[in-house]
C-alpha cells in the first residue's frame, strides 16, 4: 500500500474513529481483575531489579506475560496508578493494530488478487474496510477497555509484525533475506511474551503458504515444514508453560468431561462469528454452569453448524482456497480458549475474538468491497450496498462505544451483566463491593443470590459467612427466611464447612426454629468437633427445648475447648440453677466473678443460688452488686425483693 495523501487521510480517518469510539474508557477506573493484577500487585511499580525478575520468572494468576508486565511498568513509571494513563496506552496500542492490520490485508489482498483487481483501488478499499471492521466492532472493546487484557492487544501487535516479516521473507531475495525471517521468529517471541494466545501462528503460516502464497501446490511441503521448526519450538514451550501456569486453576475432568469440553469448543467457534453479525447484548461475562449439559439445543446445532461448514469449505478448496485458509486459521487461532484446559467460569468472553476475528474481518472486508464493485453497472443497486457498508460500520462504531461504557466501574459491568440474565458471578462481585463500602447487610443479599444460581460457588459462600456475622443483628427475620434456602443448598454442597453450618445454625436461632439449629450446631460439630461456639449455641438450643442435662454437656465441652468462652460459663450456671444444683452453680459463678468481676449476670445467678439454699444475706449482697452494675437488670431487682421480704 503506497503512502499516498488518500492513504494518509484512510489512516487518520481510522485512527480518529477509534479513539472517538473508545474515549469513553479514558473515564474507566480499574475493573473485576484489575484489582489483583494491578490494583493489590506491588510487583509492576516502577524498573527495580526485582520487579523485573518477577515479570520474567512469574505466571501471576496464571499467565506469564512479561512484556505485557514491562508495558504496566511503564505506564507506572509515568502515570503512576492513574487508569487513565493506561486507558489511553491501551487505546493507542489499538489504533497501531488497525492500522498495522490494514496494511497486511493490503499485502495479502495484492497476492491474491489479479492483475486487473490490482489496477484499482479495490484492495484499498478492501483493506480500510477491513481494518474498520477490526477495529470498530463492539467485541474488541473488552480487550481494549479492560485494562488487564493489555496483554492481547500487545500480543496481537507483535503477531502482525511477525506475519509482515514473515511475507517479507517469502517474497525478498539476496543476502539480506535471513534478517526478516530471524524478525519473524522474534516477534513471535515477543508475542508469546505478551500472552500465550498467539501460539497457533505457526498453523496461520502455513495456511499463508497456501493461500495468498500458493506454496503449497509447488512440491516445497517439507521445506516449509521445516522453515515452521522455530515456531513450533517455540509454541510448544509455552504451550508447556501456559499449562503449567493455570494447572491450579484448570477445571477438572471429573467436572468437566471430555463430551462437554467438545460442546463447548463447537458452540465458541460459532459465538465468534454469530456475534460479529449481530453485535448486540455483549457482556463482560458468559458464566458456564458445571455440569455443562452437551446435548443441549445451543450446542448440538453449533456442533452441525461447524461441520457443515468444515465439509464445505473443504470441498470448495479449490474455488475459494482463501475460505479454507480463513477457517482453518481460526479455528487454530481459537483452540487455545475454546474449553479444552478449561480455566476460570466463561463459556466464551469477548476477547478471545481479537486475534482470532482478523481473518473473519479480512473476509468481510474483502467480499463487501468486490460486491459493491460488482454493483458499479446498477447505480441504485451500489448506492444501497454502499449505504449497507457505512451504515453496518457506524452501526458498530456506536454498539462499540455504549459497550466502552459498561466498563466505567465495577457496579456498572455487574449490573450489566445482570441486566443480560443472572450471574452467580456477578452478584458475588456486587457484593463484594457493597462489603468495600461497609454494608455487609446488602452485602449477604447480593451473596445469597449468587448461591441461589449455583449452590457450589465456593466464593460466594466464603463471602457470605463474614458479611453474615457483620450484619446478623441488623438482618430482619424476613431476609434471614429469603437467604436462608441458598445458604443451605450451598452447604449440601459444602458439607465439610463448620463455619457455614454455625451460622446456619445462629439465623435458626434468631428465626426461633431451635429444632433445626440444633441438627445445624451438630453438623458444624460433625465438621470441627473442637468448634466450643457450636457447642454452646447448640447447649442453648437445647436448653430452649426443655433438654437441661444434654444442653449442660454441650456447656461443658465448650468450656473444655474454649476455657475463656464466658458465656458457655454463664450458661451453664444458670443451667446447673435450672436443674435445681445449687452448689454447683455457685461454683461456677464464683468461678466466673473470678475471672470478671464486673459481670452482672454472674452476680445475679450467684444470688439466685444462694437464695436456693436459704443464705439471705449472701443472695441480697449478690444482687445489690448485680444491680451496682446493672440498674436496669430487672431480675436482680425482683430476687432482691423476694429476698428481703423473707
Amino acid at each position: 500500500m503506497k503512502p499516498t495523501r488518500y492513504i494518509w487521510a484512510g489512516f487518520a480517518l481510522l485512527v480518529a474513529s477509534i479513539f472517538w469510539v473508545y474515549w469513553p474508557a479514558l473515564n474507566g477506573a480499574f475493573v473485576f481483575d484489575d484489582r489483583y493484577n494491578l490494583l493489590d500487585n506491588p510487583n509492576f511499580r516502577g524498573f527495580s531489579v526485582d520487579n523485573l525478575i518477577w515479570a520474567f520468572t512469574q505466571s501471576h494468576i496464571g499467565h506469564y506475560q512479561p512484556l505485557t508486565w514491562l508495558s504496566f511498568m511503564v505506564d507506572y513509571s509515568f502515570w503512576g496508578m492513574d487508569p487513565v494513563g493506561y486507558h489511553a496506552v491501551s487505546i493507542s496500542l489499538h489504533a497501531v493494530n488497525a492500522v498495522l492490520f490494514t496494511i497486511l490485508a493490503a499485502k495479502l489482498f495484492y497476492l491474491a488478487a489479479t492483475k486487473e483487481t490490482r489496477a484499482g483501488h479495490s484492495i484499498q478499499y478492501a483493506a480500510f474496510l477491513s481494518g474498520a471492521i477490526f477495529a470498530l466492532h463492539p467485541l474488541r472493546v473488552e480487550s481494549v477497555a479492560w485494562i488487564t487484557e493489555r496483554r492481547d492487544v500487545l500480543c496481537t501487535f507483535f503477531f502482525l509484525l511477525s506475519l509482515m516479516a514473515y511475507l517479507k521473507w517469502v517474497r525478498s531475495d539476496g543476502p539480506k533475506r535471513t534478517r526478516w525471517y530471524v524478525l519473524a521468529v522474534l516477534c513471535f517471541l515477543m508475542s508469546l511474551m505478551s500472552k500465550a494466545l498467539a501460539m497457533a501462528l505457526p498453523v496461520v503460516l502455513i495456511t499463508l503458504d497456501g493461500w495468498p502464497l500458493d506454496r503449497l501446490r509447488r512440491g516445497q511441503i517439507k521445506n516449509i515444514l521445516v522453515e515452521k521448526i522455530p515456531f513450533m519450538a517455540l509454541t510448544i514451550v509455552f504451550m508447556v508453560m501456559a499449562f503449567a501456569a493455570q494447572s491450579t486453576a484448570v477445571v477438572t475432568l471429573g467436572a468437566h468431561p471430555l463430551s462437554a469440553r467438545i460442546a463447548q469448543a463447537f458452540y465458541g467457534l460459532v459465538f465468534y462469528i454469530r456475534a460479529t453479525f449481530f453485535a448486540i447484548d455483549l457482556v463482560p461475562l458468559y458464566e458456564i454452569s458445571f455440569p455443562l449439559n452437551p446435548f443441549e439445543l445451543r450446542f448440538i446445532l453449533s456442533a452441525i453448524l461447524v461441520v457443515f461448514v468444515s465439509v464445505f469449505t473443504l470441498s470448495m478448496r479449490r474455488k475459494w482456497p482463501a475460505l479454507l485458509a480463513f477457517w482453518v486459521a481460526y479455528i487454530a487461532l481459537l483452540s487455545p480458549v475454546l474449553g479444552f484446559a478449561q480455566s476460570g467460569n466463561q463459556l466464551v468472553a469477548d476477547r478471545y475474538s481479537y486475534i482470532a476475528c482478523l481473518g473473519l474481518s479480512m473476509l468481510l472486508g474483502w467480499n463487501l468491497t468486490r460486491l459493491w464493485l460488482a454493483s458499479k453497472q446498477v447505480v441504485a443497486l451500489r448506492v444501497l450496498v454502499g449505504l449497507f457498508i457505512i451504515t453496518m460500520i457506524v452501526g458498530w462504531a456506536f454498539l462499540a462505544r455504549k459497550q466502552t461504557r459498561v466498563w466505567q466501574n465495577e457496579q456498572v459491568l455487574w449490573e450489566h451483566v445482570l441486566n443480560n440474565g443472572p450471574s452467580a458471578i456477578g452478584f458475588n462481585n456486587l457484593g463484594v463491593l457493597q462489603s468495600r463500602a461497609g454494608r455487609p447487610a446488602a452485602a449477604v443479599t447480593y451473596f445469597a443470590r449468587s448461591l441461589s444460581v449455583a449452590a457450589n460457588y465456593t466464593i460466594a459462600l466464603n463471602n457470605l459467612l463474614p458479611a453474615l456475622q457483620a450484619s446478623l443483628n441488623d438482618l430482619q427475620p424476613q431476609t434471614l427466611r429469603h437467604i436462608e434456602k441458598p445458604f443451605r443448598d450451598a452447604m449440601t454442597k459444602h458439607p465439610k464447612k463448620s463455619e457455614g453450618w454455625f451460622m446456619l445454625g445462629v439465623i435458626m436461632m434468631k428465626l426461633n426454629m431451635y429444632q433445626q439449629a440444633s441438627i445445624d450446631f451438630k453438623n458444624a460439630l460433625a465438621a470441627n468437633p473442637t468448634l466450643a461456639a457450636a457447642d454452646f449455641q447448640l447447649g442453648l438450643a437445647l436448653q430452649i427445648q426443655g433438654h437441661g442435662e444434654e444442653a449442660n454437656e454441650h456447656y461443658r465441652r465448650a468450656l473444655k475447648n474454649d476455657p475463656a468462652l464466658t458465656e458457655a460459663r454463664l450458661a451453664l450456671g444458670v443451667g446447673l440453677l435450672e436443674l435445681g444444683d445449687y452448689e454447683a452453680a455457685i461454683t461456677i459463678f464464683d468461678d466466673t466473678i473470678r475471672e470478671k468481676p464486673r459481670n452482672a449476670i454472674a452476680w445475679t445467678g450467684l444470688g439466685a443460688s444462694r437464695l436456693h439454699l436459704g443464705d439471705r444475706s449472701g443472695a441480697i449482697k449478690a444482687l445489690e452488686r448485680a444491680l451496682e452494675l446493672d440498674p436496669n437488670n430487672r431480675k436482680a431487682a425482683s430476687l432482691l425483693s423476694q429476698a428481703r421480704a423473707h
